[in-house]
């Protein structure tokens, strides 16, 4: 059910934008946005995207990968849609009296809000590229659990995080660490000014497009308003408590453990960055491990990047373009230069290839 239209002003000669809120069975909202190509028509193959955000992230943060979709094939693209986890964006407020410390959003209930949307929302599944990013690649692959039945046309994992292997100590050890980190990170801003300085000299944000960071900050699409001994603050929307919550390992074990089912069922296309600053060589090769039933239908890299790839190269993702269109032949390119993010695997030998 539609809640508010808006025409976005950040890229209008590219594409329009619609924004919606839908309820939940469970009485929790989320926002999402629908992008579609600016005076063109699509034609009756066209697929259609769906995007999800990694944590302490928000829907429009894909807004320049988007546009950059719609810039090269936008005949092809129906539509794109991308969507809010309960704790995050504009659904943290629209939620804000229900996420409390007894409503805690995990990946389990992201991953029922993605189930629910390709399920009963207003995009057709069996056209549908879904495209996760982090900790919601793990989202994604236990919403596509939820039902056997789920129609996608391809499903692409950027930078995966969910745990395949028996060994997994270093990835929960990651995740604790992010937690101590959230817990420690400064939270309230006077204003926009102090905010923007503050995120500018420090990581991982000094490392973001600057297109990126402006949607985040600018744009308040990441922060909100509030009243603390009488001023007024900034503060993440996403509360802490929340951000944290999307850390919790057990989730991402689970994920790793079904993905060689998702692999049976749906073309499965893997994005890793240049840099395994995060995803380490051990745990790539662990995901895309074939002999175990996780057989990719392509693994490309994306250069020039680490784990926040989204926010630091949003425009690599061109890749993406062609991602919905490989079901028959993985090595097919779309557009010049695609063969740029075919690079040698060796950064994840040993491998076993299908």
């Amino acid at each position: 059910m539609p809640a508010s239209i808006r025409v976005s002003l950040f890229i209008p000669h590219i594409m329009n934008c619609e924004g919606f809120v839908f309820q939940l069975p469970s009485g929790l909202q989320f926002a999402a946005n629908r992008y579609t190509p600016a005076n063109r028509h699509p034609n009756s193959a066209a697929c259609s995207f769906l995007f999800a955000h990694c944590t302490s992230a928000h829907k429009e943060q894909w807004e320049i990968t988007i546009e950059k979709l719609f810039n090269l094939a936008s005949n092809d693209i129906h539509e794109a849609w991308a969507v809010d986890c309960q704790s995050h964006g504009a659904s943290a407020v629209l939620n804000a009296d229900m996420l409390t410390s007894h409503t805690l959003i995990g990946i389990e209930e992201y991953a029922f809000l993605l189930h629910w949307f390709i399920e009963h929302g207003p995009i057709r599944g069996d056209s549908c590229v879904a495209v996760g990013h982090s900790s919601s690649t793990s989202a994604w692959v236990l919403a596509c659990t939820l039902s056997p039945s789920v129609p996608l046309r391809a499903l692409v994992l950027i930078e995966p995080v969910m745990i395949s292997f028996p060994d997994h100590q270093d990835l929960i050890d990651l995740g604790k660490a992010r937690v101590k980190f959230v817990a420690e990170r400064r939270d309230k801003w006077k204003d926009n000014e102090e905010l923007s300085s503050w995120m500018n000299r420090r990581h991982p944000w000094k490392t973001w497009d600057p297109r990126i960071l402006e949607i985040h900050l600018a744009s308040r699409h990441g922060f909100r308003k509030i009243s603390l001994d009488g001023r007024e603050m900034l503060t993440p929307k996403c509360p802490t408590i929340q951000e944290s919550r999307l850390y919790t390992h057990e989730p991402h074990v689970l994920a790793g453990q079904e993905l060689h089912k998702i692999c049976s069922r749906i073309p499965v296309h893997v994005l890793f960055a240049e840099s395994a600053d995060f995803v380490s060589p051990k745990a790539r090769s662990a995901t895309c491990d074939a002999s175990a039933g996780r057989v990719m239908a392509s693994i490309s890299i994306i250069p020039h990047t680490g784990h926040l790839a989204v926010q630091e190269q949003p425009e690599s993702h061109r890749c993406l373009d062609f991602q919905c269109r490989l079901r028959e032949s993985p090595s097919l390119k779309i557009f010049p230069g695609a063969e740029n993010f075919r690079i040698s695997l060796r950064y994840f030998q040993p491998m076993e290839m299908a």
